[in-house]
């Protein structure tokens, strides 16, 4: 697997794809890490703490809701050919022929070198813009177009409701 070291060039920092895993504890999200996949294939780990989590979910919660109306995302749920007018390597086709594998390897790779102590987010209009401060004090951006950001903020928001109700007691009468 080839991991990129911090990018300089804003094309290699553009995301055409990506994988979550969560870890809880009864019910309750400790940490997750989310594997990119970048627009020239290379493939991008990090780790993320709770309350940076939190902080990133916050951030894509906002500007899915600000930017919804008219996107891609909107665009293709009501029109199913859609779709098929766009380009190969538009968000709405890479977010699925481009997912990444995330193993349990990845995960530890991600927690021990990869591990989010801080967070930057832009509003880049057409995209969403993160900086990752590591904790071993490397920085690293991500563009996530807005397809791949509304996407993940569903998936992550889905995920997190999910992770309330394994952890929920089980209540009523049979």
């Amino acid at each position: 697997m080839i991991f990129e070291k911090p990018g300089t060039d804003g094309e290699l920092d553009v995301v055409s794809s990506y994988r979550v895993g969560f870890t809880c504890t009864t019910g309750a999200i400790d940490s997750v890490c989310i594997k990119y996949t970048m627009r020239d294939g290379i493939c991008r780990l990090s780790y993320w703490p709770l309350n940076v989590f939190q902080e990133f979910l916050r951030s894509i919660e906002y500007y899915s809701e600000s930017h919804y109306d008219g996107s891609d995302l909107q665009r293709a749920s009501e029109d199913s050919e859609y779709a098929r007018q766009l380009p190969a390597r538009h968000p709405v086709h890479t977010l699925n022929n481009e997912r990444p594998e995330l193993t349990q390897e990845d995960y530890f790779t991600a927690r021990d070198v990869f591990y989010v102590a801080s967070l930057a987010v832009a509003d880049q209009g057409d995209a969403i813009c993160t900086e990752c401060t590591f904790a071993n004090g490397t920085r690293r951006v991500e563009v996530l177009p807005a397809y791949i950001a509304m996407n993940l903020c569903g998936a992550m928001k889905a995920s997190v409701d999910l992770s309330g109700l394994v952890g929920a007691k089980p209540g009523g009468t049979a």
